[in-house]
């Protein structure tokens, strides 16, 4: 029956390249009045979605992410699994562990804020763009591997 309303699709092969098989248009189709021409889609790649860096439970635990994970997470925007930012008793978002999704919180990094190491190496949620005397200005990877 989709033979008879359809007509059977042809393949021609191209001439230069043997392997690639291209679809000729049937004009005996009694569809082909209301069919649109789409030779080729294509998705767009304007948006580039990062990866969760992964960190070890022990580094959340203690606060101690190292340059490479604190870019991951400000890029991305978002925490592993095994990482929440809950609201401290201020309403201010801080790094805490998560074991069995047990911990209340959320993994996306909240708007506006960023994390940021200190001098002796203890990350913290901080407002983008703080500026203080204890804390690191956030390297670029370049900056990282080149150090």
């Amino acid at each position: 029956m989709t033979i008879s309303f359809n007509g059977v699709e042809q393949y021609i092969k191209q001439p230069q390249n043997t392997s690639t098989l291209i679809r000729k248009q049937n004009e005996n189709n009694i569809f082909s009045p209301f069919q649109t021409n789409i030779q080729e889609v294509t998705k767009p790649t304007d948006k580039v979605l990062g990866v969760t860096p992964k960190i070890s439970m022990v580094r959340v635990l203690f606060k101690r992410l190292n340059q490479e994970q604190i870019y991951g997470v400000n890029k991305t925007r978002n925490l592993p699994k095994n990482a929440k930012f809950k609201d401290d008793t201020f309403g201010n978002p801080k790094l805490t562990w998560n074991l069995f999704d047990f911990t209340s919180g959320t993994h996306k990094l909240p708007e506006g804020y960023e994390l940021k190491n200190d001098i002796l190496g203890f990350t913290h949620v901080v407002r983008e763009g703080t500026k203080s005397w204890y804390l690191k200005e956030n390297k670029l990877p370049n900056e990282i591997n080149n150090a």
